[in-house]
Order: structure tokens, then sequence, then C-alpha cells
């Protein structure tokens, strides 16, 4: 049986000001081109199908004309769980009814999880999809003994599903967190997890023959038979050296599992441009792409974004950065007091600037302290 994997479309996303709807448009196009040609027997969307809770009714009507395609005219079914930005109940709306059509939605968490089942030349495999879970979530279902951690949340939520589960059979699990990879040398975070209290380690779900897991953006395996799709497009500048792929995976007989990446076109990239003003705007052509750019001018250039933008036209954000290396800043509260205010204006300029303040402005300084000097002077 060969699947698609995907996650994290973020339908909706707004992010510098611009809205990424025709590129997520014009991904999605890409998408139903490439199921045309791989003729796949089930898409996988592994949460975060939105951006927010609400969304517009433009990300409404691109998920719509998609899913019309993908399940009319391509016939091919959909198993879609909710993740942390999407809102459970708006997700689920319909989703009995659209179950008849090959759309299968799991928004809300329920106490009979939802169980979808697909046969090819080999028999069945069994579908398990269950949303994104968090402690008071899991609680409301299953208050006893109330969850106090992600992983006593999952592990609550998965119970009916490891009850129902008959692993001589093919099995796969869509579900959306953050979870652990598992390497030869025990657990490791995934990479964008932050503290680690929202930590799931999944070891306990080894004989599912494919979790799928959405959540994190870098794609990344979990485990050989566990791995995150990563997101559809770039959603931040510090994803700005990720490529985004989709998951092509083929079930064979019962543990013969194949995993393969395709690439599709995106149309236009994020990035970010570092240097100095004018070597940056010293460009014939525009650039369409999404751009963040960073200065290393250490003097701020007046109206850069306005005439960055007409090289950059989608510049999506601005920055400084002075090169050098870091310094360190050790001015404690009794130190200050003991210090004049140009002493303290010079270890300001020089920690910003890296360098000791010149003569001329140091001067100005001095005579802006003196006494019966100030700002009218």
């Amino acid at each position: 049986m060969k699947i698609i994997h995907t996650a994290d479309w973020h339908i909706g996303k707004m992010l510098g000001g611009f809205s990424l709807l025709s590129d997520q448009e014009y991904f999605l196009d890409g998408l139903l081109t490439l199921m045309e040609n791989e003729r796949p027997d089930a898409l996988i969307i592994a949460g975060d199908v939105y951006d927010r809770p609400i969304p517009s009714g433009e990300a409404v009507g691109v998920l719509n004309r998609f899913l019309s395609r993908a399940i009319l005219q391509l016939q091919v079914p959909v198993l879609m769980a909710a993740g942390n930005h999407d809102s459970r109940e708006r997700l689920s709306f319909g989703s009995e009814l659209l179950s008849s059509a090959g759309l299968h939605i799991a928004g809300r968490l329920s106490a009979l999880p939802r169980k979808v089942t697909l046969s090819d030349e080999l028999g069945p495999v069994h579908f398990y999809l269950l949303p994104y879970v968090d402690p008071p979530t899991a609680n409301g279902l299953f208050p006893e003994p109330p969850a106090r951690t992600f992983q006593e949340a999952f592990d609550k939520a998965a119970v009916p599903i490891l009850e129902d589960a008959d692993f001589s059979k093919r099995n796969v699990l869509i579900c959306h967190g953050t979870f652990c990879r598992t390497k030869s040398d025990g657990v490791q975070a995934a990479e964008e997890s932050v503290g680690g209290a929202d930590l799931v380690d999944l070891r306990q779900y080894r004989d599912f023959d494919y979790i799928a897991a959405g959540h994190i953006h870098r794609k990344q395996n979990i485990a050989s038979n566990m791995r995150y799709s990563g997101s559809i497009l770039k959603y931040s500048p510090n994803e700005h050296s990720l490529s985004p792929t989709v998951t092509v995976l083929t079930l064979g007989e019962k543990g013969n599992l194949s995993i393969e990446e395709r690439t599709i076109p995106i149309l236009r990239d994020l990035k970010v441009v570092k240097g100095f003003f004018d070597r940056l705007i010293d460009r014939e052509e525009p650039d369409k792409d999404y751009v963040f750019a960073v200065l290393e001018d250490r003097e701020l250039i007046l109206n850069a974004a306005l005439r960055l933008r007409e090289k950059y036209p989608n510049l999506m954000g601005l920055s400084y950065e002075r090169s050098g290396e870091e310094r360190p800043h050790d001015l404690t509260a009794r130190k200050a007091r003991e210090k004049s205010l140009p002493e303290l204006f010079c270890d300001f300029y020089e920690y910003v600037n890296g360098e000791e303040i010149p003569p001329k402005q140091l001067s100005a300084v001095q005579k802006m302290a003196e006494p019966g000097k100030g700002a009218d002077q």
C-alpha cells in the first residue's frame, strides 16, 4: 500500500505582514499532480491543517478545493488528525458524513478512537487517528488517574488504540506532538522541543508498522518506522535552511516498509540575506522570494526597509547584526553606581559596537554630562 504522509500545512498563515495563501495553494496544486502520478492509496495530514482555530473564509476555500479534487476526482482517501493549531470542533464538523466520501477526520479526542481500514492486494491496513492531546484534554475524557505530563496524557489517550490493535496485521498510527527521537544510544529530544515537559516517548508503540507524526517542521525520523514529514513550506526565518518535502511510504507485507521523499515545486522561497546594505541593494533584477534582511552596517541606514523593497519586494523583516565575537557583559548594579554618565555611555557604546567610542563622540557626551548642560545645549 502506497501512502503519502504530510503534516503542518498551516493554511492561512501570515508572516511578516504577507499572506501565504497563494503559496500554499500553489504547493497543494503540486501535491495533487504528485498524487495523480503516484496514485497513492491514501493521503495523511498529521495535524495543523489550519494555522489558527478560526480560519478565514479564504483558507477554508483553499482546503475545500484541494479535498474536493483529491477525493472526488483522484479518489484518494484522506486521513486527517487535528493539531494544536486546529479547532477540534470545527475540524470535526460533518466528519461522519464526509467519511463515506473518503475524508476521515479525527478532530476531537474520543474514548473510541477513529479507526479507518483500507485494503490492498495484501489485505487490510488499519489506520488509527489520534488528534493532538494535552493533559487537560486527556483528563476531561479519562479523569482517573489524572495526567500530569504530556507523556501520561498521550498514553491514556492511546490505551483504547492499543487494546483494539491486532499487531499481527498492518497498523498505522497518525498523531501530532513533540516526540522523542530514538537513536542507537538512547532517546534524544526532538530538535525543536522547548524545555522537555511536552516530550512523549514512543518506544512502547514500536509495534505499529508506521507512525505518521506532525508538529515538528523539520523532516526527520523518530525511529526507523516513525517519522515527522515536516511542514509543507518554510514558516519562519529560523526555517530558511529547511528543504520541505512530502514522505511517500510503501507498506508491503507485515514488517516490510520503504520510505522515500518527494519534492514539490514552490511559488516563492523564504530566505535570509545578510551583508552590508550597499552590497544587498546592488542587484539588477528584483528578488521575488520572501526575504529577511540582516544588515551588518555599523551605522543605521535611513529608510533601509523602504529602499530594500525596491530590490526585494517581498521583504518580510529587517534587522542589524554587527560582526565580531560575542562580548561578555558583566556590569552589575553596584559597579554602575560607581561610574559616571560618560563612563556608562562609553561602556554601552563599546558593548554594542565592539570598539571604543571615537574621541569626537566622547567629547560630545562629556559636554552634555557637565552640570548645567542638557539637551537644550
